[in-house]
């Protein structure tokens, strides 16, 4: 099996999904405040969406760690049809408000599900013992996202919804074609190791109860990763609100998150060697502590030329963080509980954007953004001593 191939497929995987997480969540504040509500409101649709995704991320972790007929691929792709037919009804509905939020809200959920099925689609080859470059996949993500960020802010700003659709549909649909063809991969003992997985499925127990039981240290590694999530989610949902508030505009933002994506680049690229060089916990605790460091400099920041700097710090802490903790879940987790470990780390983050977009609406509509600021580096703080804490820790 082509293990360049491979590579390159889940690069596309990558590369499609977050060129529509940034056109639908990265400007859906703006989106949002175009068509009528308000920053708190807006909160509660971005957190609504969240939960929701929260709900069932379980449900389909479960389902792909014990799923006979139905391939990781297969499900992955039907959930990527299902979000083109839910943008294709939000551009129809027009002025009809609540059935564009409703759209909204089960678009936003579905995309909290389809990224740790990505991220497992890549290990699963991995695992298989194909050798597939999950840190090239992750910088093709990172260079799709600020190529799609410089030019959306421009056409967000005139075409708004249609935009967001177009996009979206495009990105999903080459999702769609690059899973259907990715193989699925078979040996001579695969019947034999399924049944084995299953059995060992039974055994263990299935609930998400009896898993936080096994890895009590990951889930408060978790605990402190959704603390840091809220102050990032803070940012992301409202960097148009700190923008306006330095005096720039919404092409401004734009090309805040084409540098923020474009800096995060080098760590994703050369992420195979580093942490071929470094232990995963290692990672995962600087990028903690970098995520406070950014978390300070937006607080403090006087410019929008200031604000570039404190964008390119994400090369340090999201994008060292995410590929480090998907490595760090498939390390140090049995076979049958990858999945849902995944899924859980993806979760910590929907976590951090539901009391993130929540919070966050509040305290600009009603305290202000320096408010918002503080509070996220207080919260930042608090959760990157505890991710320092308890990552180094191993579950029996």
């Amino acid at each position: 099996m082509n293990s360049k191939k491979l590579t390159a497929q889940c690069a596309v995987l990558q590369g499609s999904y977050w060129v529509a997480v940034c056109a639908i969540n990265g400007f859906a504040t703006v989106f949002l405040l175009h068509i009528g509500l308000k920053s708190s409101q807006i909160g509660v649709v971005l957190a609504l969406g969240n939960i929701l995704g929260v709900i069932l991320q379980p449900f389909v972790a479960a389902a792909a760690d014990r799923a006979k007929r139905v391939t990781l691929q297969q499900m992955t792709a039907g959930m990527a049809i299902a979000i083109i037919l839910l943008l294709i009804l939000m551009q129809c509905m027009s002025k009809m408000v609540p059935g564009i939020v409703l759209s909204f809200l089960i678009i936003n959920m579905l995309l909290q599900v389809v990224q740790p099925l990505i991220n497992s689609i890549s290990l699963y080859y991995v695992n298989h013992g194909i050798y597939v470059d999950f840190g090239i996949g992750r910088g093709v993500g990172s260079a799709s996202y600020a190529v799609a960020a410089s030019f959306l802010g421009i056409l967000i700003g005139r075409y708004y919804g249609l935009a967001i659709m177009a996009v979206g549909c495009l990105s999903f649909a080459v999702m769609f074609v690059t899973l259907i063809s990715m193989p699925v991969v078979k040996n001579p003992n695969e019947s034999k190791k399924e049944e084995q997985k299953n059995t060992a499925n039974r055994q263990r127990g299935g609930g998400i109860l009896e898993f936080a039981c096994r890895y009590r240290n990951y889930m408060l590694v978790l605990l402190g990763m959704i603390l840091i999530y809220v102050e990032s989610t803070y940012v992301n949902n409202y960097l148009i609100n700190i923008v306006v508030s330095l005096g720039g505009d919404i092409k401004r933002m734009g090309t805040l998150l084409t540098v923020s994506a474009m800096s995060e680049l080098p760590t994703m690229l050369l992420f195979s060697r580093l942490v071929g060089k470094w232990d995963s916990r290692k990672l995962i605790r600087f990028a903690a502590v970098m995520f406070s460091v950014k978390a300070l400099g937006y607080l403090v920041c006087g410019s929008i030329s200031f604000l570039y700097v404190v964008q390119m710090l994400q090369m340090l802490s999201f994008a060292l963080c995410l590929p480090s903790a998907v490595y760090y879940v498939n390390e140090t987790m049995a076979v049958e509980d990858r999945v849902k470990g995944q899924s859980l780390l993806i979760a910590s983050s929907t976590m951090g954007g539901v009391f993130g977009s929540l919070s966050g609406g509040v305290l600009v509509d009603f305290a202000g953004i320096k408010a918002m600021l503080a509070t996220g580096l207080g919260l930042s703080i608090i959760g990157t001593a505890i991710v320092c804490i308890f990552v180094s820790r191993k579950d029996n």
